[in-house]
C-alpha cells in the first residue's frame, strides 16, 4: 500500500489464543501479539478479481507458535475507506 488515503482496503487477522475460551491474544517472549494479516485486498483497484490469501503451512510462524490446547481464530475483519468530502 503506497497511500492509504487514496482508496479502500480490507483484511483479516488470524491470531493464536491461549485456549478456546480466551479473549486475549497470546504473546511471544517479547510481548508481541501472535497475530497475522491474511486476505488483504488489492489496494485502490476499480475492478473485481478473485484473491487467495496467504497460505499458512507447517513451516509458518503461526503453526510453529501454536501449542497443544491453543487455538487460532479470525479475531478481526478490518476495513478502511477514502474519506468522503475531501
Amino acid at each position: 500500500m503506497t497511500s492509504p488515503d487514496e482508496g479502500a482496503w480490507s483484511w483479516f487477522e488470524l491470531s493464536i489464543m491461549p485456549n478456546a475460551n480466551s479473549t486475549e491474544i497470546k504473546k511471544d517472549k517479547d510481548g508481541l501479539e501472535l497475530s497475522w494479516r491474511s486476505h488483504v485486498n488489492r489496494f485502490a483497484k476499480d475492478t473485481y478479481a478473485r484473491y487467495f490469501g496467504y497460505e499458512f503451512d507447517q513451516n509458518s510462524k503461526l503453526f510453529q507458535s501454536l501449542q497443544v490446547r491453543e487455538s487460532f481464530r479470525l479475531v478481526s475483519e478490518c476495513s478502511q475507506y477514502l474519506s468522503i468530502g475531501r
